[in-house]
């Protein structure tokens, strides 16, 4: 499905530039709701990194639309946004709590 979408190598481009994808008005209007649930997916529901960069696997589930708008969305969104909200684990002597903060957040 990646290849159907973009002409960039897995791993290249963010929901930004999907975004400019779907202001362009010449843009087939088949790739127009895939791309637009990708932008909604990646952006707002489950953001996997603050690059907004696009998860592979979330592409890959364009495939069939039908499965990929009944996908639990919200439980992945729950899974992905809590573990950030957890009390840090316990840091060793020496170690740099507020480097062991950055770390956790990017």
């Amino acid at each position: 499905m990646w290849n159907k979408l973009f002409d960039t190598a897995v791993g290249k481009l963010t929901v930004l530039s999907v975004l400019c994808m779907l202001g362009n008005e010449y843009l087939a209007v088949e790739k127009r709701l895939p791309l637009a649930l990708i932008a909604l997916v990646d952006g707002v529901l489950c953001p996997s990194n603050k690059d907004l960069k696009l998860t592979p696997r979330y592409v890959e589930m364009l495939s069939d639309v039908e499965s990929f708008l009944a996908y639990p969305w919200g439980r992945e969104s729950f899974l992905t946004t809590v573990p950030r909200f957890l009390p840090p684990l316990i840091v060793g002597p020496g170690a740099n709590p507020l480097q062991v903060m950055r770390d956790r957040l990017s």
